[in-house]
């Protein structure tokens, strides 16, 4: 086990003992070992937030919310058009009544989560328990993954379309972000989606969290059936889907 993981474990189970300053310290220890992950600092933002620390909350969630961005390469772009014109592609067009735009957008955020998970040194294992190669995330026509205990994960993603400032009941005004995720009612759902944000220059995308099937409710009337929607401010932290994926213990291919 790695040093991060090892001081990770060790704030979590400081938090199941009732030690939240024990966690703080081993938290920024798990930092200190791999600024890039995600997982302690939203751990460690929900510590901050229980014991009243708002703007510290606050400070580790903008920066886990930067770590879960994922910028594209020119190959990456290069791919996802070649993919939208393969006959997988195009098979995908046609049978979900979609525009070439939309598959773009759901092949990068296939790739963005694939590069996520990859940062965070988790196994690409499909549905099947294979191990997946970069080819398969380019051309594969279904990203179905697989999380340690057997449940299948798809990814679903869909344009950023800004966001407005709305009234709380107490009268506060907070910024909510306007983007959903499309899940079509397929014949083989599963356990849990993954909603990513794609930037509408199509360069960044942006791994927001995930729900499982139950969580879902029936379209609005202006997405297309069959689909369904949610918003992904209500999503799940994607903290906990890693911890539910298989670590890497071979790179992918």
């Amino acid at each position: 086990m790695d040093k991060y993981a090892a001081y990770y474990n060790l704030a979590k189970t400081d938090i199941d003992q009732g030690n939240p300053n024990f966690a703080l310290v081993n938290f920024a220890l798990a930092i200190q070992q791999n600024p890039n992950r995600v997982e302690a600092y939203y751990a460690r933002a929900e510590v901050h937030q229980l014991r009243g620390n708002r703007d510290h909350a606050n400070t580790d969630l903008k920066t886990a919310h930067r770590l879960a961005t994922i910028s594209f390469t020119e190959s990456d772009l290069t791919k996802s058009n070649e993919f939208v014109k393969s006959d997988a592609g195009l098979s995908l067009i046609a049978n979900e009544d979609a525009n070439p735009d939309d598959i773009l957008i759901g092949k990068l955020g296939e790739i963005a989560f694939a590069k996520f998970l990859c940062k965070h040194d988790k196994a690409f294992l499909n549905d099947v328990d294979q191990l997946l190669t970069w080819d398969d995330v380019y051309t594969s026509d279904r990203l179905n993954l697989q999380t340690c205990d057997g449940k299948t994960v798809d990814v679903k993603a869909s344009e950023n379309r800004g966001s407005r400032l709305i009234q709380t009941p107490d009268g506060d005004e907070i910024s909510i972000r306007f983007q959903s995720i499309l899940v079509p009612c397929d014949n083989e759902p599963r356990d849990y989606y993954v909603g990513v944000g794609i930037s509408r220059d199509k360069k960044i995308g942006t791994v927001e969290g995930f729900i499982d099937r139950d969580g879902l409710h029936p379209s609005e009337h202006y997405i297309p059936d069959p689909c369904l929607q949610r918003e992904f401010g209500s999503l799940k932290c994607i903290s906990d889907l890693l911890e539910m994926m298989p670590e890497a213990e071979n790179s992918v291919g």
